[in-house]
């Protein structure tokens, strides 16, 4: 029946098929499930979609694996998909896109983040959801990291793009 087979003619009984496997009726060999599916026990005709939060990039396996920190699986994935710039995700098993953090303003998120990095000394970003710092403008300074703002410069002194201090 479905989830067995017979690979040699003129037997009495059939063979379950393993697990990461399947069979249609009167089968001659079990077919390996597809990536992005599995079938943790034998015996079936049909292999199971990896759940929301996993993936499976190999044929005939027997388990999914969890999504890693930094990005998403939605159901049936062969690969996560990793966090768009300016977002991050800290932990693992991420099942949609919205479960993507934005980024903090004061820090840049590259595509993939795990955690939010700082801006330096010197750069900023105003809102959240930022993939890069920008540099303070000409005529503006920012000593501190995270900042979310650049300050004016001091009279009688020069703040060129991107500056840490304001110069004498």
């Amino acid at each position: 029946g479905p989830g067995s087979y017979q690979s040699q003619a003129g037997q009495s009984s059939c063979t379950a098929v393993a697990a990461g496997y399947y069979s249609f009726a009167r089968a001659a060999t079990p077919l390996a499930c597809s990536p992005g599916t599995f079938r943790a026990t034998p015996g079936h005709s049909s292999c199971l979609p990896c759940a929301a939060g996993t993936y499976q990039s190999s044929p005939g396996q027997s388990s999914c694996t969890v999504c890693p920190s930094g990005s998403f699986c939605t159901a049936g994935v062969t690969a996560p998909t990793a966090c768009p710039a300016g977002s991050f995700r800290g932990t693992p098993a991420a099942t949609t896109p919205q479960d993507c953090t934005p980024c903090p303003a004061g820090f840049a998120c590259v595509t993939g983040a795990i955690t939010p990095t700082p801006c330096s000394a010197g750069t900023y970003t105003s809102i959240a959801g930022s993939a890069v710092c920008a540099k303070c403008p000409s005529g503006t300074f920012q000593g501190n990291e995270q900042a979310t703002s650049c300050d004016s410069c001091i009279a009688g002194r020069y703040c060129p793009l991107g500056s840490a201090s304001a110069v004498p």
